[in-house]
């Protein structure tokens, strides 16, 4: 399902499907070819919120699109695909990635991932603001932007992801942050990085199960053996333990101040709300779901 979106706020309710991911497209297209600049997108002026109810529970999440957007890349198998985006050195603007030889740029902004199955009785709504400068006056009024809802009949689905990034400020050298449940944890930079103006300097992990540091050496290392990523950008996977969870996670940041540039670093953690109705409807759609499989294999009832 591909919706395209207006130019101002646009809101969009999910009920009565199974959806694989949902994510924001945005096709850029320049006045004349070969004109396209890394100020072309203002990702600051594109701004997202989603609430879900879903199982008897309820919670919301609100960013912009700088963060999503590289976790996107992070997430991808192409090993570019983080310096194909063209950051601005401020990481607050970009280019786009080319898809038809200057006529024609796409970004794909992440918003939801990992499965859902919504019932009559359960929504999902996303509120988009598209404000008027997210695409400057280089770009053709043919640029537009989508959500696109993705459909799979094949989904397991035993809790709630929601993305929740928290926003690193110029104010707060030993910030904190403290979560019930969360499947993954990522250190998110989107200016031009070097080690040396490095703004995470330390990350604390504690939970149930987990407690490690790591220091600048430790998270300039995992940048090159977790997300193999060619880019001057200063990401670090901090733990990813999807489809599972960590229990009762304190987060302890480190952070050089003089370095931090507003509005492009973040802590960003999938957050697992969950509620023992979700957890049986689970059980009782994977169980229907194997049966299923197995009877088309042969297996008699």
């Amino acid at each position: 399902m591909k919706t395209q979106l207006r130019i101002g706020s646009d809101q969009k309710r999910i009920s009565a499907m199974s959806f694989k991911r949902a994510y924001l497209l945005v096709q850029k297209v320049p006045n004349v070819a070969g004109t396209s600049a890394s100020t072309d997108l203002d990702l600051t002026k594109l701004r997202c919120s989603i609430d879900i109810e879903q199982g008897n529970v309820k919670d919301s999440t609100s960013f912009d699109a700088v963060a999503p957007t590289v976790l996107g890349a992070l997430r991808s198998a192409n090993s570019t695909a983080l310096s194909s985006i063209g950051f601005a050195t401020g990481g607050l603007t970009c280019e786009g990635v080319e898809s038809s030889s200057n006529t024609l740029f796409t970004l794909e902004i992440p918003l939801l991932h990992g499965g859902y199955i919504v019932k009559r009785e359960d929504l999902i709504t996303f509120n988009i603001d598209i404000i008027p400068g997210f695409f400057s006056s280089d770009c053709d009024q043919n640029s537009s932007v989508y959500l696109v809802i993705e459909p799979d009949s094949d989904i397991s689905q035993i809790d709630v992801n929601l993305p929740v990034y928290y926003p690193i400020t110029q104010d707060k050298n030993s910030p904190s942050y403290n979560e019930k449940q969360v499947s993954e944890v990522y250190l998110i930079d989107s200016s031009r990085y070097t080690y040396a103006n490095a703004p995470f300097q330390s990350i604390e992990i504690k939970s149930s199960y987990v407690n490690d540091r790591f220091d600048t050496v430790t998270l300039e290392q995992k940048r090159y053996h977790d997300l193999n990523q060619v880019g001057s950008h200063g990401n670090s996977l901090i733990s990813n333990v999807e489809p599972s969870a960590l229990c009762d996670v304190e987060l302890n940041l480190g952070i050089n101040t003089t370095n931090v540039v507003t509005g492009a670093q973040f802590v960003y953690v999938s957050r697992c709300v969950t509620s023992a109705e979700i957890t049986q409807r689970a059980i009782k759609h994977n169980k229907k779901v194997t049966m299923r499989k197995a009877q088309r294999r042969g297996l008699k009832a």
